[in-house]
């Protein structure tokens, strides 16, 4: 779960142009579920964190410059932040042979996270097109202490016909380093996949009384890595009531996150009513 910060924020414009300026004084990182849920199948708890003090040293910051014309829009950013996923450090070790180190005492850190891109839109009618590409550096290379470099480059696609239709599109390829091609599955598990598709349909009918929903979400090429298709609808009786029910339904994958996540499909039924 996210949970809010303390940040400043300045913003300056001209005509068609602006510029934002953040910085995140107060370190509050991710509540993790609770083990056992959908989001942590896992049946052991993560160990304890060491985050980095709330001090002028370890201040997180962004800038964004952007271009805002007619149909196209143009923004280059970058950012220092501290991920929200912290990696395993090896604190402590012994030599057995000559060559040969023995990892024997880990800390859970948070790796201080360089983050520079360029995003583009494009809308033409109903269609909006955007992209957006993006040079993460300092991400921790799991297994050791090293770090490393990825390139995300994402596409993405949106219809809405402005009264009941909406479909959207994304597609995400990342190129890791080479040393990160071939990593041994244990280490592998614990690393973003390589390829990511979402898509999204929205109907409603009867003057937006009943509202269809599709969502699927493939991890890895061709859904090797997991995923979920998730159809949900809902139907407003009137100003004070409405039902709604959806089904989720989970693909095991190579993730250990995914891999036995099959057993948490769901069928949800509600019903609403405001005084």
């Amino acid at each position: 779960m996210k949970l809010p910060v303390g940040l400043a924020k300045l913003d300056f414009s001209y005509e068609n142009f602006s510029l934002s300026a953040v910085s995140i004084f107060e370190k509050r990182f991710d509540m993790n579920p609770r083990v056992g849920s959908d989001y942590y199948p896992s049946r052991f708890p993560m160990m304890d964190e060491e985050a980095p003090k709330n001090d002028l040293k370890n201040t997180e910051f962004a800038l964004k410059a952007s271009a805002y014309f007619s149909s196209f829009d143009l923004s280059a950013y970058y950012g220092s932040y501290y991920d929200d996923n912290p990696y395993l450090e090896n604190t402590d070790s012994i030599t057995l042979g000559q060559n040969l180190l023995i990892p024997t005492n880990y800390t859970l850190k948070h790796a201080l996270i360089d983050h520079a891109g360029l995003s583009a839109s494009y809308n033409l009618e109903n269609f909006t097109f955007y992209s957006d590409l993006a040079l993460l550096d300092g991400l921790p290379r799991y297994g050791t202490n090293d770090f490393k470099r990825r390139l995300d480059a994402l596409a993405g696609l949106e219809y809405n016909d402005g009264a009941s239709f909406y479909i959207s599109a994304e597609y995400v390829k990342r190129s890791y380093d080479k040393k990160d091609i071939d990593l041994p599955r244990e280490i592998e598990n614990f690393t973003p996949s390589d390829e990511d598709f979402s898509l999204t349909l929205k109907k409603s009918y009867l003057r937006e009384k009943l509202n269809l929903e599709l969502a699927w979400l493939t991890f890895g090429k061709k859904a090797k890595d997991g995923s979920l298709l998730r159809l949900s609808s809902s139907y407003s009786i009137d100003d004070n009531t409405s039902v709604y029910g959806k089904i989720i339904d989970y693909a095991n994958g190579d993730k250990t996150s995914f891999e036995n996540i099959d057993n948490n499909d769901q069928v949800v039924v509600g019903f609403n009513h405001s005084i």
